[in-house]
């Protein structure tokens, strides 16, 4: 299945999906843990078999007490029963939680594939498929699978089968008093299987138009709870509109959920009416034949088990598949994302450096979408050329950055690396020639090591490199003075953390690409929150330690500008203009006029740190 088909196969068919996921997940257990998968189906047959045998000896035993009253000899007998009998409970109760202990071993390893499956999957299709909220929600519903352990539903089919073998045993020994007896207790324990049967399938749909609302109530009760969020809270003052939106969220849920115990409860009442009429009817049944010796005092108490037993076993079957719908709708998106085809499953060319990159009439629209973020874009760029990309909000400069650095797939046109098609050269060894410097860039909750060490895994432990890497970035003074090592996490919630300003934690995203030996650096808003000073200082700093790479600067401000070698001016996913810093000027068009709206701003900031310095 392809990734942009997989919202068109979105089909209500919970039956089908139900045996379908069965299928699958046991295709890989059996894979994984062959031999004990089958011991467990084995115990559970024969487990299943104990029931009725259970039922039987006791029927012996109560028929055997009362010969014992007549002919004390019998008395052995009735003693080999009682230890049988307390056999097969044991054995029963032992053959349970051995059962227990095999699914909880399949169940941590065969989740641990999944997982590993689903983690593989999703760091490797496309990143424009997260511009889709409906890819995300799937993301999300198939981790939910694997929270709530999938697999219980496969464990559920395995419990529903073994139920079938204990039905057909106890069903044996109503037979055997008069053949109506089997029927007349199945037609009583069908509608509550039935029941269950379709509220679970109302549950299904419920789930299937809740879960997103639910996300949003999810996330919403989590700002409570963190405390980045809990100062605008507290400052803007929203705590009441944030609680009084959480609880319109809960309410919503949970009356659509209490709609559908509604209805179990109307149908639940009917069918615990009708079973009551069935059992009385089968009780005088008996009543009539004990009183007419066709039954012994023991073959009553049987069957007064069995039919006891019979309907504990379809209730238990009504469970089972109760649990199974519930699951069905994370399960089912767990599988169509593991079956997601992507770029990165074919073989493909490998580049050792990124020499030059031309993008010919390349389009991107968003996934699912008509709307163009750029569209029949043509440019080039050269191995060490200083490019910036410049525009307002929306004009598709960081969209277009992440198209030419192999985030994203064009929708249509191309971009040549080394005079390649990027579609034909291995993602993997592109991205080992790139490094990135986020607007947004990621604030590890990990140690300096490790926020370092990121951008080049293979020179994690390389102490003297990163410290290098730290010094060079304007952070080892600091470091230095708080004692700061290599191991400190980067975070007041780890034991012994420290926390970073943002400026900090923006030379950390800075080092991190300092760390890797690459061609080509991809600066996205790299300084978008610091002032012109700042700004100016940071980006001087970078550019004396990139001397022989290819950088490509995304900002919406001119004076980064400066020093690049190549302009490129967009505005509405268009470029409007491509040129040197005084070659815009001089042409007096869409730059320059951003260039004149900027530069007040600009003098008043450099006024200010000129006043500041001085005094």
């Amino acid at each position: 299945m392809k990734l942009n088909e997989l919202k068109f196969h979105e089909k209500d068919r919970p039956v089908r999906d139900f045996f379908y996921s069965q299928y699958f997940y046991l295709k890989n257990i059996w894979r994984e843990q062959k031999s004990i998968f089958l011991f467990l189906t084995i115990l559970s047959i024969i487990t299943s078999i104990m029931l009725p045998l259970e039922i039987l000896l006791q029927k012996r035993l109560i028929d055997q007490l009362t010969v014992v009253q007549k002919i004390p000899n019998e008395l052995g007998f009735v003693l080999v029963l009682l230890v049988a009998i307390t056999f097969l409970s044991l054995f029963g109760q032992l053959s349970g939680k051995i059962q227990d202990y095999l699914f909880r071993k399949i169940s941590l390893r065969v989740n641990y594939l999944f997982k590993a499956m689903l983690n593989k999957k999703v760091t490797s299709v496309s990143l424009e498929n997260f511009e889709s909220s409906f890819f995300y929600n799937q993301v999300n519903l198939a981790a939910k699978a694997l929270e709530g352990n999938g697999l219980g539903t496969t464990y559920s089919f395995l419990q529903i089968i073994t139920s079938v073998f204990s039905l057909f045993s106890v069903f044996a020994i109503l037979m055997a008093i008069h053949w109506t007896l089997p029927l007349t207790v199945l037609l009583s324990t069908i509608p509550g299987v039935v029941i269950v049967f379709f509220s679970k399938l109302k549950n299904y749909k419920v789930e299937k138009n809740v879960v997103f609302k639910e996300r949003e109530l999810s996330y919403t009760e989590s700002l409570f709870f963190d405390k980045s969020y809990l100062k605008e809270i507290k400052v803007y003052t929203l705590s009441d509109y944030l609680l009084e939106k959480w609880k319109k969220l809960y309410f919503y849920t949970m009356n659509k959920r209490l709609e559908v115990t509604k209805w179990e409860l109307k149908n639940s009442a009917v069918m615990i009416l009708f079973v009551g009429v069935i059992n009385t009817g089968v009780s005088v049944f008996f009543v009539y034949q004990l009183v007419e010796n066709a039954l012994t005092i023991g073959s009553y108490v049987a069957l007064t088990a069995a039919i006891i037993t019979l309907q504990g076993i379809f209730a238990q079957i009504g469970a089972h598949i109760a649990s199974i719908f519930e699951a069905a709708i994370y399960n089912n998106a767990l599988i169509k994302l593991l079956k997601i085809e992507h770029f990165d499953d074919e073989k493909r060319e490998e580049i050792n450096s990124i020499e030059t990159i031309d993008i010919k009439n390349g389009t991107f629209n968003y996934p699912y979408s008509d709307i163009s973020a750029f569209s029949k874009l043509n440019f080039s760029i050269r191995r060490g050329e200083k490019i910036s990309i410049v525009g307002g909000n929306g004009s598709g400069k960081t969209t277009l950055a992440h198209c030419l650095v192999g985030l994203f797939n064009l929708t249509e046109g191309t971009i040549l690396v080394n005079g390649e098609n990027m579609t034909d050269i291995d993602k993997s060894s592109l991205h080992k020639q790139v490094a990135v410097v986020f607007q947004t860039f990621p604030k590890y909750m990990y140690s300096l090591r490790e926020n370092i060490g990121f951008g080049n895994v293979d020179d994690m432990e390389n102490d003297q490199k990163i410290w290098d890497v730290i010094r060079k970035v304007g952070l080892g003074h600091k470091l230095s003075i708080h004692n700061v090592d290599l191991d400190t996490y980067l975070s007041k919630e780890m034991d012994g953390g420290i926390d970073l300003s943002g400026g900090e934690w923006q030379k950390i995203a800075l080092g991190r690409a300092l760390m890797k030996d690459v061609s080509l650096i991809l600066l996205d808003e790299p300084t978008a929150s610091l002032d012109p000073h700042s700004e100016l200082k940071t980006l001087e700093l970078f550019d004396s330690m990139t001397d022989d790479k290819t950088t490509i600067t995304i900002t919406h401000r001119i004076g980064p500008t400066k020093l690049s070698d190549k302009i490129i001016v967009m505005d509405k996913g268009k470029i409007e203009e491509i040129g040197t810093f005084d070659e815009l000027i001089n042409n007096k068009g869409l730059f320059y006029r951003m260039h004149q709206a900027q530069s007040k701003w600009y003098e008043r900031k450099e006024h200010f740190h000129e006043t500041v310095e001085t005094t």
